[in-house]
């Protein structure tokens, strides 16, 4: 089985291990989804986190591209989706229930 990654170079050694970090982030994030979808309600997260979250994803779709990592690339791509998804959905969901989100504790007012 490592027979497959003997020739690999270092840099695709390290390519396809973020990938996969970011694969299993957007697993992470899915699940954020199904619970939000669930309960109807945004509960223990802040919006503002995940949008910032969300938009470093979409710069990661032009950045690793540019240095060469397909797979990291790849794994960003589900990742923007899933954390994309999470931001509609916690957006819809404090909408319907007339929260103000400007006027949720997002842990960053002292």
């Amino acid at each position: 089985m490592l027979e497959i990654f003997e020739n690999l170079t270092q840099p695709q050694i390290n390519d396809l291990i973020n990938g996969g970090f970011e694969f299993l982030g957007s697993v992470a994030s899915l699940n954020n989804c199904r619970i939000l979808l669930k309960d109807k309600k945004v509960m223990g997260s802040s919006i503002y986190s995940m949008l910032f979250i969300t938009t470093w994803g979409y710069y990661n779709l032009y950045f690793y591209p540019s240095i060469g990592q397909t797979y990291s690339f790849y794994g960003a791509v589900i990742m923007v989706i899933a954390n994309s998804l999470w931001s509609i959905l916690a957006i819809y969901y404090s909408k319907k229930a007339n929260v103000k989100l400007y006027d949720v504790d997002d842990g960053f007012t002292v």
